[in-house]
């Protein structure tokens, strides 16, 4: 049999006409869907319909591809005939299609191409006039199967209906309105496995109108896997050799503030020593160098400070730019003048919006990013340390240029999404995507929301950080969809609660079995979920390649474990929420073999530390890897394995 690679991508059909920013990350997939889709292992490649879809579908084979999946607001398509067409080529593929929102054609299209929409409807077996009802009045569910109301009821909020029918005898409704004085009813949520999912718009998610908090109705996770198929691996970027990832980072604002604590030290000193220094985790921390510089904002007293932190080993260094833009764009648009400038000043506003007000100096991203780096190099390290990482600032929204100062550099790059899951975002909708595509690289997101979002922007409550712990408990089960990150400001050292609540995050999260890595290598990490390769060669049996630093494959709903004498470089594997994850060391290629057969070889389940390589012999193991932390390991046969942290070399251990 030939190997054939487990395809990851799945087309995105979005409309500029519906978005701010007239870019794809402001649209409701990126923002409240994606993260669900990178859980379940796929990529998402986002094609503007009005623009580029024609120019696309000419460079780009749609069989290659996992899915499709259009979500509209508005039926407000250009090129009509181009989408149904595309939409035709995906069926005749056999390509899965999930329809979520609105068609984008329900306008006067419907006369104009009444024909070719009718035909793509009947491929679909579908059957729709499009009246529109919006008198709740007239509304009685018919219908109402398993996973319709994952996060939110439809009790009371039946407020618009599009009359369309399922035909199709493969087919299932899942949903079905009663609208008076309609012949039929209104099927509203449509599924057919492997082939073809569909939700109206209002049955897909609620937004509040008044908070703008959102919850999903259907159940992605069951609905997503069913139509595009749940039995692939995945690779997963939550969890290393058994643990769950834990990253720890800190943006530079308020390294020099007073802190209310003790009045006679800062913020910054305040942070080292009841966080940094008191639990001494490996943290990526970073300064804005014109608030550490005695030339611009600080002193020779911030600039010592700063020297101290990061000669700690556990210590990252990072800048958090030169003068912290609120805005990345030189034009900034509405929607940030609003957000960053002060009322009195909106109107009169104009170029970039920095948080640091340095006198005479304009906005540069060279200065921003590569001579914020080279200060940092020159004045604040030692020899032996550089910086690794570049955290963005205000929006997180760097343009292509500024990215790629970052990647020339070769660093990290790091920050967005604000992904959070709790009391008041009660659901997996407030959870970010791993990452923002621009231009040809990635901007990795942050792995949770930071104190100022729990804050009100820092206005209080001061300790509302504390409730970033639900975030992650939130996202560990039913699905351990997140890793850990504890992502805060040095300004946390300021008041009294909001440090009671630091550490009370950070107690809690030394109760968990925690992997903890530095920023940079978490960014190594979604870096390797982008990159990985996925070969079936036969059944139960797959190739990973290209994977870097990502090093655990999960498959879901198994009951088969690796067969440890078949595999190639698989060094452990634990099972939680009913998911099998498998852990790989740090070869090129990795072969996954599947069984159902008890295995007797002692094997690695849980470890704090990146496991490299495993070999067994003789009766004793050999092990080579990394610890961030003092080593722990837990192997199969219930034997615990300690050391120190740093680097391990043909770490003996006796069977």
């Amino acid at each position: 049999m030939h190997a054939s690679e487990v395809k990851r991508d799945l087309v995105v059909l979005w409309s500029s006409t519906e978005t701010l920013g007239k870019e794809y990350t402001y649209g409701t997939v990126h923002r409240n869907m994606e993260s669900v889709f990178n859980y379940l292992g796929y990529r998402l490649k986002y094609v503007e319909v009005n623009y580029e879809l024609s120019a696309w579908s000419k460079k780009n084979q749609i069989k290659n591809y996992a899915g499709v999946l259009t979500f509209f607001f508005d039926n407000k398509i250009k090129e009509v005939k181009n989408y149904i067409d595309f939409l035709s080529s995906v069926i005749e593929n056999n390509i899965p299609l999930l329809v979520m929102g609105e068609w984008g054609f329900v306008n006067e299209n419907l006369r104009k191409n009444k024909a070719e929409i009718d035909q793509l409807l009947k491929r679909l077996s579908l059957k729709a006039e499009f009246t529109e009802y919006d008198n709740p009045l007239l509304f009685k569910v018919l219908k109402k199967l398993d996973h319709v109301e994952f996060e939110r009821k439809i009790k009371n909020e039946l407020l618009r209906v599009v009359t369309i029918n399922n035909t199709g005898p493969s087919s299932r409704v899942h949903l079905s309105i009663e609208v008076k004085g309609e012949e039929k009813p209104a099927d509203v949520i449509i599924l057919d496995d492997r082939k073809f999912f569909y939700a109206q718009r209002g049955f897909e998610i609620f937004e509040n109108p008044y908070n703008k908090v959102s919850n999903w109705r259907i159940d992605p996770f069951y609905y997503f896997g069913k139509v595009l198929g749940n039995e692939n691996p995945i690779p997963d970027v939550t969890t290393l050799n058994g643990n769950r990832i834990a990253f720890f980072h800190i943006d530079g604002d308020g390294f020099i503030n007073t802190s209310e604590i003790d009045r006679t030290k800062t913020s910054g000193e305040i942070i080292i020593s009841e966080i940094l220094k008191r639990y001494s985790l490996p943290t990526t921390a970073s300064v804005v160098t014109s608030e550490i510089d005695s030339n611009f904002f600080g002193t020779k007293k911030s600039e010592n400070l700063a020297r101290e932190m990061f000669r700690n080993p556990f210590i990252e260094v990072a800048s958090h730019t030169f003068a912290h833009p609120l805005s990345w764009s030189m034009v900034p648009d509405e929607q940030d003048i609003k957000a960053y400038v002060d009322d009195r000043n909106i109107k009169k506003h104009k170029g970039p919006i920095l948080a640091y007000k340095v006198s005479g100096y304009q906005m540069d991203y060279y200065k921003e990013v590569v001579e914020s780096v080279e200060y940092i190099n020159q004045n604040l390290l030692s020899k032996n340390k550089k910086t690794q990482v570049l955290q963005w600032s205000g929006n997180c929204r760097p343009p292509e240029i500024a990215i790629e100062l970052v990647e020339k550099q070769g660093l990290a790059q790091l920050n967005g999404g604000d992904s959070r899951f709790d009391k008041t975002f009660n659901s997996y909708t407030g959870l970010s995507a791993l990452y923002r595509q621009v231009g040809q690289y990635l901007q990795v997101y942050s792995g949770a929301a930071n104190e100022n979002i729990y804050t009100n922007l820092w206005q209080g409550p001061f300790n509302g950080f504390i409730n970033v712990i639900d975030n992650f408990k939130n996202t560990d089960s039913p699905y351990r969809i997140k890793p850990i990150n504890i992502y805060y400001h040095f300004y946390s050292g300021e008041k009294v609660s909001s440090l009671a609540a630091l550490k009370s995050i950070y107690d809690w999260v030394l109760t968990q079995e925690i992997n903890p890595l530095f920023a940079s290598e978490y960014v190594q990490v979604v870096k390797g979920f982008e990159s990985a390769r996925i070969d079936k060669i036969k059944k139960n049996h797959f190739r990973i390649t290209n994977n870097g630093l990502l090093r655990t494959i999960r498959f879901d709903k198994t009951i088969l474990t690796p067969d440890y004498n078949l595999s190639k470089n698989v060094v452990g594997h634990f099972v939680k929420n009913n998911s099998l994850y498998v852990s790989l060391g740090d070869l090129d290629q990795t072969d996954i073999v599947l069984s159902n057969q008890n295995t007797s070889n002692v094997y690695i389940s849980h470890s704090n530390s990146i496991i490299d390589k495993v070999l067994i012999k003789n009766n004793e193991m050999f092990l080579r890897g990394k610890a961030n932390v003092p080593l722990e390991i837990k192997l199969s046969n219930g034997k615990i394995i300690k050391g120190s942290r740093g680097n391990f070399r043909d770490l003996k251990v006796a069977l």
